[in-house]
């Protein structure tokens, strides 16, 4: 019995860890989203260049439109600004799913 308890346990913690991450996943598509949008309206961006953890300098963002897309395991596409707002919807409506998906997982879990 107290075997089972603790089995039952360690799977609610890992799954529960598990929709953490796709919780901050879920929150890092949103964020870049916003910010694809808006990166198009200018031809450069002012940005600060991080050189180390405390130095930063004046620097400039080219080429707005052209965004490299991490299509996973270490690959990755060039997309135009339009392209990856596109991609990154189906992300998101795949993490969505995959929130909901561990939900319900989840709440299978608590009713036992």
């Amino acid at each position: 019995m107290e075997v089972a308890i603790r089995r039952y346990i360690i799977e609610l913690q890992a799954n529960e860890e598990r929709l953490i991450q796709i919780r901050k996943w879920k929150n890092e598509c949103k964020t870049t989203l916003d910010s694809i949008q808006t990166l198009p309206n200018k031809l450069t961006h002012d940005i600060m260049v991080p050189l180390s953890k405390v130095g930063r300098m004046e620097g400039s963002v080219y080429n707005t439109n052209q965004i490299l897309c991490s299509i996973g395991e270490g690959y990755f596409c060039l997309k135009t600004a339009s392209q990856a707002q596109q991609f990154l919807l189906r992300r998101l409506l795949y993490i969505e799913k995959a929130e909901a998906d561990q939900l319900v997982i989840i709440n299978d879990l608590k009713a036992e």
